[in-house]
Protein backbone atom coordinates (compact mmCIF):
# COMPACT_ATOMS: atom_id res chain seq x y z
CA UNK A 1 0.00 0.00 0.00
CA UNK A 2 0.98 3.44 -0.94
CA UNK A 3 -1.14 5.04 2.11
CA UNK A 4 2.22 4.45 4.87
CA UNK A 5 4.99 5.86 2.31
CA UNK A 6 2.72 8.59 1.49
CA UNK A 7 2.41 9.61 5.43
CA UNK A 8 5.68 8.84 5.97
CA UNK A 9 6.39 11.46 3.72
CA UNK A 10 4.28 13.89 4.81
CA UNK A 11 5.57 13.37 8.54
CA UNK A 12 9.07 13.92 7.35
CA UNK A 13 8.40 17.07 5.20
CA UNK A 14 6.70 18.74 8.27
CA UNK A 15 9.49 17.80 10.39
CA UNK A 16 11.58 19.71 8.11
CA UNK A 17 13.87 17.10 6.46
CA UNK A 18 12.21 16.73 3.05
CA UNK A 19 11.33 18.80 0.11
CA UNK A 20 8.09 17.60 -1.95
CA UNK A 21 7.96 19.49 -4.94
CA UNK A 22 4.60 18.34 -6.67
CA UNK A 23 5.22 16.94 -10.31
CA UNK A 24 8.90 17.26 -9.67
CA UNK A 25 10.00 15.22 -7.14
CA UNK A 26 11.34 14.89 -3.40
CA UNK A 27 14.41 15.50 -1.66
CA UNK A 28 16.18 15.71 1.45
CA UNK A 29 15.90 19.67 2.55
CA UNK A 30 18.89 21.06 3.83
CA UNK A 31 19.01 21.63 7.55
CA UNK A 32 17.08 24.54 8.72
CA UNK A 33 19.79 26.41 11.52
CA UNK A 34 16.68 28.58 12.84
CA UNK A 35 15.49 24.97 13.81
CA UNK A 36 18.39 24.08 15.08
CA UNK A 37 18.74 26.99 16.90
CA UNK A 38 15.38 26.35 17.81
CA UNK A 39 15.61 23.11 19.32
CA UNK A 40 18.60 23.69 20.91
CA UNK A 41 16.58 26.13 23.17
CA UNK A 42 14.48 23.81 24.31
CA UNK A 43 16.73 21.20 25.11
CA UNK A 44 19.01 23.87 27.28
CA UNK A 45 15.94 24.65 28.89
CA UNK A 46 14.54 21.52 29.90
CA UNK A 47 18.03 19.60 30.22
CA UNK A 48 19.85 21.78 32.42
CA UNK A 49 16.51 22.01 34.48
CA UNK A 50 16.45 18.39 34.84
CA UNK A 51 20.11 17.39 35.49
CA UNK A 52 20.28 19.74 38.20
CA UNK A 53 17.32 17.93 39.81
CA UNK A 54 19.18 14.72 38.51
CA UNK A 55 21.99 16.00 40.95
CA UNK A 56 19.85 16.28 44.01
CA UNK A 57 18.37 12.81 43.23
CA UNK A 58 21.44 11.02 42.47
CA UNK A 59 21.36 7.24 44.20
CA UNK A 60 24.10 4.80 44.13
CA UNK A 61 23.08 2.45 41.63
CA UNK A 62 21.99 5.94 39.36
CA UNK A 63 26.15 6.64 40.23
CA UNK A 64 27.27 2.91 38.88
CA UNK A 65 25.01 3.06 36.07
CA UNK A 66 26.10 6.41 34.84
CA UNK A 67 29.48 5.65 35.49
CA UNK A 68 28.84 1.92 32.97
CA UNK A 69 27.37 4.64 30.43
CA UNK A 70 30.54 6.68 30.38
CA UNK A 71 33.18 3.49 30.19
CA UNK A 72 31.23 2.70 26.86
CA UNK A 73 30.98 5.78 24.97
CA UNK A 74 34.50 6.08 25.66
CA UNK A 75 35.55 2.97 24.30
CA UNK A 76 33.05 3.29 21.25
CA UNK A 77 34.78 7.32 21.42
CA UNK A 78 38.08 5.05 20.78
CA UNK A 79 37.37 3.53 18.33
CA UNK A 80 35.79 6.39 16.26
CA UNK A 81 32.22 4.91 15.79
CA UNK A 82 29.88 7.75 15.55
CA UNK A 83 27.16 5.41 14.30
CA UNK A 84 27.43 3.25 17.65
CA UNK A 85 28.17 6.55 19.84
CA UNK A 86 24.74 8.27 19.35
CA UNK A 87 22.34 5.74 20.72
CA UNK A 88 24.79 5.71 23.70
CA UNK A 89 24.57 9.82 23.82
CA UNK A 90 20.57 9.79 24.10
CA UNK A 91 20.92 7.14 26.31
CA UNK A 92 22.84 9.04 29.10
CA UNK A 93 20.71 11.75 28.46
CA UNK A 94 17.41 10.49 28.72
CA UNK A 95 18.90 8.63 31.83
CA UNK A 96 19.81 12.01 33.30
CA UNK A 97 16.25 13.35 32.78
CA UNK A 98 14.74 10.23 34.01
CA UNK A 99 16.52 10.44 37.30
CA UNK A 100 15.16 13.91 37.66
CA UNK A 101 11.69 12.03 38.01
CA UNK A 102 10.89 13.62 34.79
CA UNK A 103 11.03 10.70 32.37
CA UNK A 104 8.31 12.09 29.87
CA UNK A 105 10.39 15.49 29.33
CA UNK A 106 12.25 12.59 27.43
CA UNK A 107 9.53 12.91 24.64
CA UNK A 108 9.16 16.71 24.54
CA UNK A 109 12.93 16.73 23.62
CA UNK A 110 12.59 13.85 20.96
CA UNK A 111 10.09 15.92 19.87
CA UNK A 112 12.77 19.20 18.78
CA UNK A 113 15.73 17.32 18.12
CA UNK A 114 15.31 16.34 14.56
CA UNK A 115 17.37 19.50 12.67
CA UNK A 116 19.60 19.35 15.82
CA UNK A 117 20.37 15.16 15.28
CA UNK A 118 21.44 15.92 11.35
CA UNK A 119 24.24 18.22 13.00
CA UNK A 120 25.43 15.95 14.63
CA UNK A 121 25.52 12.77 12.66
CA UNK A 122 27.71 14.88 10.76
CA UNK A 123 29.72 16.50 13.51
CA UNK A 124 30.53 13.13 15.07
CA UNK A 125 32.28 11.49 11.94
CA UNK A 126 35.10 13.99 13.00
CA UNK A 127 36.91 11.15 15.78
CA UNK A 128 38.41 14.10 17.35
CA UNK A 129 34.47 15.55 18.11
CA UNK A 130 33.35 12.36 19.60
CA UNK A 131 36.27 12.45 22.38
CA UNK A 132 35.27 16.05 22.68
CA UNK A 133 31.74 14.98 23.08
CA UNK A 134 32.80 11.99 25.69
CA UNK A 135 34.67 14.45 27.84
CA UNK A 136 31.77 17.13 28.29
CA UNK A 137 29.53 14.10 29.07
CA UNK A 138 32.27 12.89 31.59
CA UNK A 139 32.28 16.72 32.84
CA UNK A 140 27.94 16.58 33.54
CA UNK A 141 28.04 13.15 34.56
CA UNK A 142 30.65 13.64 37.48
CA UNK A 143 28.91 16.53 38.45
CA UNK A 144 25.79 15.07 39.04
CA UNK A 145 27.32 12.28 41.14
CA UNK A 146 29.16 14.65 42.96
CA UNK A 147 25.62 16.62 43.92
CA UNK A 148 26.87 19.45 41.88
CA UNK A 149 23.24 20.81 40.54
CA UNK A 150 24.80 24.15 39.70
CA UNK A 151 27.66 22.80 38.22
CA UNK A 152 25.85 19.84 36.33
CA UNK A 153 23.19 22.40 35.02
CA UNK A 154 25.98 24.93 33.44
CA UNK A 155 28.11 21.79 31.94
CA UNK A 156 24.80 20.54 30.21
CA UNK A 157 24.48 24.02 28.77
CA UNK A 158 28.19 24.20 27.39
CA UNK A 159 27.52 21.38 26.25
CA UNK A 160 24.37 21.57 24.40
CA UNK A 161 25.53 24.97 22.65
CA UNK A 162 27.74 23.10 20.86
CA UNK A 163 25.67 22.96 18.12
CA UNK A 164 26.55 26.07 17.07
CA UNK A 165 30.55 25.77 16.80
CA UNK A 166 29.72 22.51 14.74
CA UNK A 167 27.28 24.18 12.22
CA UNK A 168 29.67 26.92 11.94
CA UNK A 169 32.72 24.47 11.27
CA UNK A 170 30.72 22.00 8.38
CA UNK A 171 29.15 25.33 6.64
CA UNK A 172 32.53 26.21 6.02
CA UNK A 173 33.04 22.98 3.81
CA UNK A 174 29.49 22.64 3.18
CA UNK A 175 27.42 25.79 3.08
CA UNK A 176 24.56 24.02 0.32
CA UNK A 177 23.82 21.88 3.69
CA UNK A 178 22.29 25.24 5.60
CA UNK A 179 19.38 26.86 5.18
CA UNK A 180 18.55 30.29 7.37
CA UNK A 181 16.54 32.63 7.78
CA UNK A 182 18.72 34.28 10.44
CA UNK A 183 22.35 33.26 8.82
CA UNK A 184 23.76 33.62 5.42
CA UNK A 185 24.43 30.00 4.83
CA UNK A 186 27.79 31.02 3.32
CA UNK A 187 29.25 30.45 7.12
CA UNK A 188 27.34 33.25 8.96
CA UNK A 189 26.85 33.35 12.89
CA UNK A 190 24.12 31.83 14.13
CA UNK A 191 22.44 33.28 16.72
CA UNK A 192 22.22 32.25 20.29
CA UNK A 193 20.94 33.20 23.71
CA UNK A 194 23.17 34.28 25.98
Amino acid sequence: SRTPVREAIIRLESEGLLTVRPQVGTAVAPIDVDAVADGQFVREALECRTVAMAAHAVTPADATLLRAMLEEQGRVAALGDHAAFVPLDDAMHQKLVAMAGRPQVWHAVEDVKAQLDRVRFLSLEDPAWLATIHLQHEDIVLRVIAGDAEGAAAAMSRHLRNVFASIETIAQSHPEYFRSASTSPEGGRVKQEP
